[in-house]
């Protein structure tokens, strides 16, 4: 199976290159809905839709601006139940991937979740974007030895301001020094810093 990974930092640009890879035809995704029920992979079925409904999916991914990232507001129910990419962590957790999973990793049920997708999706290659996939790269490669990673650097400065002005940044625990942005500046830490030190360690 052919897996596409975008890695980077957090506002770097990696939703939009993930996006645009996946408006290709031959491309799968994980999205919403298999994020939602990720014992059900099949779902991805769904996003057929999204390739026979071309206008509706623009607007739906991408907004009236062009932006990738389109949460943050309200958006419409037919938006939000409009099949679209997404980070799908759930499927990683589902097979023990990610942070304080206190089982073993299920390399087997990965690979087969993500072939699902592939397949229910009309793809022949699966992409994928999860910025805590930054850290995953050799669990990924023993996953997917032939898989390709699409690395996106974007100028520091231009992600730290994108992270000081979303709405989740917040709350958000940081990895490398295990709080979030407001327990940083609650302790003193300049804000400022802790978002370029973002960028650095996501490197």
């Amino acid at each position: 199976m052919s897996t596409v990974f975008v890695v980077g930092a957090p506002r770097s640009g990696t939703s939009l290159v993930y996006k645009a890879l996946c408006l290709h035809p031959d491309a799968a995704y994980i999205s919403n809905w298999v994020r939602r029920v990720p014992a059900v992979p099949q779902l991805a079925v769904l996003n057929r839709a999204a390739t026979l409904l071309p206008d509706l999916r623009r607007k739906a991914w991408f907004g009236d601006g062009g932006n990738a990232y389109v949460y943050g507001k309200r958006r419409p129910l037919w938006q939000r139940a409009f099949p679209m990419p997404v980070e799908g962590e759930p499927l990683y957790t589902r097979a023990g991937v990610g942070d304080g999973m206190n089982g073993g990793v299920h390399l087997d049920r990965l690979r087969a979740s993500f072939a699902a997708v592939r397949r229910a999706g009309g793809g022949t290659t699966l992409v994928n974007k999860r910025v805590a996939n930054n850290r995953r790269i050799p669990l990924l490669l023993t996953a997917f030895p032939d898989a390709r990673f699409v690395e996106i650097v974007r100028d520091g400065r231009a992600v730290a301001l994108s992270l000081a002005n979303v709405d989740w940044w917040p709350d958000s625990v940081a990895w490398w020094c295990g709080m979030t942005p407001r327990q940083w500046e609650a302790g003193g830490g300049d804000p400022w810093a802790l978002c370029a030190r973002a960028w650095v360690e996501e490197l």
